[in-house]
C-alpha cells in the first residue's frame, strides 16, 4: 500500500506514495484534516468535531458543515480518499500506512539521540499551518513552537559538549532567527564567533540584539548579555589597539584555565590553583581570564580575602558564594535543594537562610556537603566561574 504522507508545518501539502496531491483546500477542509490528524489515535464524534471547527453555528448548521466538508475533502483526497471513514456517528481514520511531520518531529525532538533533534528542527519549516485561522489551532501550535524552541536549545547544549563549536553555531544562529527575543540564544551566537576568531561577528549579533529588544520591547538586554559583549569588545580592542599594553608572559596558563572553562561548560567542572610570590601577575591572568569565560557564557564571581582584617574561616569562598546568589539566583537555588541543605549553606551565603528565627551556627557540621550541593545547583542553572583570593 503507498504511503500516504502530510506536511502540516507551515503550508499544508501531501502526496500518495510518489504522487503529490494537488488541490485548493479551503480554511474549512484544512481545519478538519488538520484535526483528525492530531487525533487520529481514536475515533471522533461527529458532535465534538461540528462544535470545535465550527463553534459559533448552531448544532443543526454545525453538523451540516461538517458533512459538506467530510465530502469535499475525500472528494479532494481522491485515491486516498479511502483513509477517512466517516458514518452516522463517528470519524475514523484508516491508514496503516500514514507519515505526518508533526507526528514525526514529536517522535525525533522526545529522542536521545541529537542527530534526531536535527532531523526535528529540519521538519519544522513553520508554524503548524501558519496561515489557517482556528481557535483550536493556537494551544497545539503553541505547543509544537515551544518543544521546537527547547529542541534548538537542547542540540545548541549537546553540540557544544562535543565541542562542534562550527555546527554549534550554526544551531545558535538558527534559534536566534527562531526566538529573535530569547537572550539565551543570542549570547550563544555571540560566545561562538568570539571562540572561533570572529569578535566583530559576535558584536554585530548584540548590535541586532540590542535593535530588536528596543524595536519590540523598549528595554536592554540583560545585565549578563552587556556584561559579555563588554569582555568580547575589550578583547577585539586590545587586539586592534597597539597602545594597550598586551598581556604578556602568562598566556600558556590562561589556556589552560580557558581550557578548564570549556570543561566546565561541557558539564565537566573542576578547582585549578594559581600560586606564586605576590608581585608576579596572578590578578591580572585571573582578570584576563575571567574576561576569557564571560563571553564565553560563563557567569564569573569572585571572592576576595583581606590582609590584617578580620575574615571568617571560609574567606574568600564565602563572598564569591554570596557574589553568586545575588538576586532572584538565591530563590533559584533554594528550590533546588532541601531546606536543611540550605540553612546549612548559609554559613557561607546568608541568603540562602530558610528560617530566619533559627541563629547560624559557627560551622556546621554538613558545611562541606550543603556547599557541594550549592555549587551543583548553581551549575544547573548556568555554568560558573569562582574565583577566589
Amino acid at each position: 500500500m503507498p504511503t500516504l504522507r502530510i506536511w502540516l508545518f507551515g503550508d499544508l501539502r501531501f502526496s500518495y506514495g510518489d504522487t503529490p496531491v494537488t488541490s485548493a483546500y479551503s480554511a474549512r477542509r484544512q481545519a478538519l484534516l488538520a484535526f483528525l490528524l492530531l487525533h487520529r489515535d481514536v475515533p471522533l464524534a461527529r458532535q465534538q468535531l461540528a462544535f470545535t471547527l465550527f463553534p459559533d453555528a448552531p448544532e443543526p448548521v454545525a453538523r451540516r458543515a461538517l458533512t459538506d466538508a467530510l465530502y469535499r475533502l475525500r472528494r479532494d483526497l481522491g485515491a486516498a480518499a479511502a483513509w477517512v471513514q466517516p458514518d452516522a456517528e463517528l470519524v475514523r481514520i484508516v491508514h496503516e500506512c500514514l507519515w505526518v511531520d508533526v507526528e514525526e518531529f514529536c517522535h525525533c525532538a522526545s529522542s536521545p539521540r541529537s542527530a534526531d533533534w536535527q532531523r526535528a528542527l529540519d521538519l519544522y519549516s513553520g508554524d503548524l499551518l501558519q496561515y489557517l485561522d482556528a481557535e483550536w489551532l493556537l494551544a497545539p501550535r503553541a505547543r509544537l513552537r515551544e518543544q521546537f524552541l527547547v529542541t534548538h536549545e537542547r542540540l545548541y547544549r549537546a553540540l557544544m559538549a562535543d565541542c562542534r563549536w562550527a555546527d554549534a553555531l550554526a544551531c545558535a544562529h538558527r534559534w536566534t532567527l527562531a526566538d529573535p527575543l530569547c537572550e539565551e540564544a543570542h549570547r550563544a551566537a555571540m560566545q561562538l564567533c568570539a571562540r572561533l576568531g570572529r569578535p566583530a561577528a559576535a558584536l554585530e549579533q548584540y548590535d541586532r540584539l540590542t535593535r530588536t529588544l528596543n524595536d519590540e520591547l523598549n528595554v536592554l538586554p540583560l545585565p549578563e548579555t552587556r556584561a559579555m559583549a563588554a569582555a568580547i569588545r575589550h578583547e577585539y580592542d586590545t587586539a586592534a589597539d597597539k597602545s594597550i599594553k598586551p598581556f604578556v608572559g602568562r598566556r600558556r596558563e590562561r589556556a589552560q584555565l580557558i581550557q578548564q572553562a570549556d570543561h566546565a561548560q561541557a558539564g565537566r567542572g573542576g578547582i585549578m590553583l594559581v600560586e606564586g610570590e605576590p608581585g608576579i601577575g596572578k590578578t591580572r591572568l585571573l582578570e584576563e581570564f575571567a574576561q576569557g569565560a564571560q563571553w564565553r557564557g560563563l557567569t564569573v564571581v569572585w571572592g576576595r580575602a583581606r590582609q590584617l582584617s578580620a575574615t571568617r574561616p571560609c574567606s574568600p569562598v564565602d563572598q564569591a558564594l554570596s557574589n553568586a546568589l545575588t538576586g532572584p539566583r538565591a530563590d533559584q537555588v533554594r528550590a533546588r535543594v532541601e531546606p536543611p541543605v540550605a540553612q546549612a549553606a548559609a554559613y557561607l551565603a546568608p541568603r540562602l537562610q530558610t528560617d530566619a528565627a533559627m541563629p547560624l551556627t559557627d560551622s556546621p557540621p554538613d558545611l562541606p556537603l550543603a556547599a557541594a550541593a550549592i555549587l551543583r545547583a548553581l551549575a544547573q542553572i548556568t555554568p560558573h566561574v569562582l574565583l577566589s583570593f
